[in-house]
């Protein structure tokens, strides 16, 4: 096997080199990052991947795409038995063998006192799809599978003193957290990563990727003990696939029917992207079957495209600190009204016909019931996953709301559901949309609710901040420029 990470320098230059084509799920690309050294200091220079590389024996060809303007464009690796030659970019390189894993993070998982982290769960407990191996899987040993090695750093206990008086945690305390016990925190783009098993969290979310409020982001996530403890192999179950889940976005993973958002877009899977069997899917919006499908075909992996991304996303839009969750991913169309609506649901956006210079912009959304009362699920707030809020500005140009915070719903619990009785009672929620900046009338504001539970929700863009909630969030500041 010759896939696997390799190291080497040519003069000042020095090439990550990762060729992905046979071993473990092969996705058939060479990958590297460059960098220039300077006595003791190494700086970045750009990425490139081969997306469909020629291998024959003992040569790799492609043609590459460059983050920069690269004097060559085409690709090509040499191997004589343990001698490997890179001519990339215009220069030549030996490199060595470093890694069977295409990329290696460094985890510092500490716990607060009173909480028990997840150790590990054996994926037979339950019944899975037919193929799959009986393994026992972990946080490290799940991404191992992927080709990402994470290191892990001495753990450590902190105290429950600093979620306050209150004993639960908000964003700024997770993150003043991150900042004191992460022995590795910096104001820098590092491999690395800090996830705190929390007690929990204001909103009473599962976990959240929380660190989105600076200019280094991605570097800390959290779960949330008393959401999701418990010793069943369904709980346990449950736990292995919220910490990969919430890693998964500090990797900057999207959620599964987010893709087409990315920079570059990616095609949705099946279903819009809710039948991917992926370890960034909603468990119970799963299409087909919801929670029992997911669990009866989900093989603990993550999908071809999210491997393409972990293995061999550009540097910048994979390491910790660097480009933030989504980012680029605002500008949209206009949202198209449905062709048919049979939800026998009703939404309603209310708002001032005009604001005065600075006065913040307040909508309320409100859901009804049209003939019959209906029964829905209570995450109407577009911090959660099922309400899309477009605004379209003076000029023309139409984006996403896009939220200081946003909230996976990652579980569907009963307390979540709402029943619509009658039109004046029906599920709503309200929120500032920033300040207006003309004192003509504001930009005109659409949104694309789901209108069935939670099996079926309407996809919404990716935020770079991401959690999971088992009850609705109710408040933000949306910002529409």
């Amino acid at each position: 096997m010759i896939s696997g990470l390799y190291q080497g320098q040519d003069g000042d230059s020095r090439l990550a080199l990762r060729i992905d084509v046979d071993g473990a799920r092969p996705m058939g690309r060479v990958s590297g990052d460059l960098f220039t050294v300077a006595g003791a200091t190494t700086s970045y220079v750009g990425s490139f991947v081969v997306h469909a590389p020629a291998v024959r024996a003992g040569l790799i060809q492609g043609r590459g795409d460059f983050t920069f303007a690269a004097p060559a464009r085409d690709v090509s690796i040499t191997i004589t038995g343990d001698a490997v030659t890179a001519a990339v970019a215009g220069r030549t390189y030996q490199v060595s063998f470093v890694s069977p894993h295409f990329r290696s993070v460094l985890l510092e998982q500490d716990s607060v006192v009173g909480t028990a982290p997840f150790v590990a769960y054996r994926t037979g407990s339950l019944p899975g799809p037919a193929g799959s191996p009986d393994r026992e899987l972990n946080v490290v040993s799940a991404y191992a599978e992927a080709g990402i090695e994470l290191t892990l750093a001495e753990p450590g206990v902190i105290p429950v003193e600093g979620s306050g008086t209150d004993l639960a945690w908000d964003d700024a305390e997770l993150h003043h957290a991150m900042t004191r016990h992460f022995g590795a925190f910096g104001d820098a783009v590092a491999w690395r990563l800090w996830l705190l098993v929390a007690s929990k969290h204001v909103g009473g979310y599962r976990g959240i990727m929380f660190d989105y409020n600076d200019a280094h982001q991605r570097q800390g996530a959290a779960v949330f003990y008393d959401a999701i403890k418990g010793d069943t192999p369904q709980a346990q179950r449950a736990q292995l696939r919220t910490y990969v889940h919430e890693l998964g976005h500090a990797f900057n993973l999207l959620h599964s029917w987010q893709k087409n958002l990315a920079t570059p877009p990616q095609p949705l899977g099946p279903h819009g992207g809710f039948g991917d069997l992926s370890w960034m899917n909603y468990v119970q919006n799963y299409q087909p079957g919801g929670e029992p499908g997911y669990w009866a075909a989900f093989p603990f992996q993550f999908t071809d495209a999210e491997l393409i991304h972990l293995r061999h996303g550009f540097y910048r839009d994979v390491a910790m600190g660097a480009n933030a969750f989504g980012t680029g991913a605002a500008e949209i169309d206009p949202f198209e009204q449905p062709v048919e609506d049979h939800s026998g649901l009703r939404l309603e956006l209310r708002a001032k016909d005009s604001y005065e210079l600075g006065e913040p912009v307040v909508l309320e959304l409100k859901l009804a019931y049209v003939d019959e009362p209906r029964t829905t699920h209570g995450h109407l707030h577009p911090d959660t996953e099922f309400t899309q809020v477009s605004i379209t500005q003076p000029g023309g140009r139409t984006v996403l709301y896009r939220p200081m915070m946003r909230h996976c719903v990652d579980t569907s619990p009963r307390s979540a559901w709402t029943r619509a009785t009658r039109p004046s009672t029906a599920a709503r929620t309200s929120g500032t949309a920033g300040t207006a900046t003309t004192s003509s009338s504001p930009a005109s504001t659409r949104s694309a609710p789901s209108t069935s539970p939670p099996t079926a929700p309407a996809s919404s863009p990716p935020s770079a901040r991401s959690g999971c909630a088992s009850r609705s969030a109710v408040t933000t500041t949306w910002w529409p420029s």
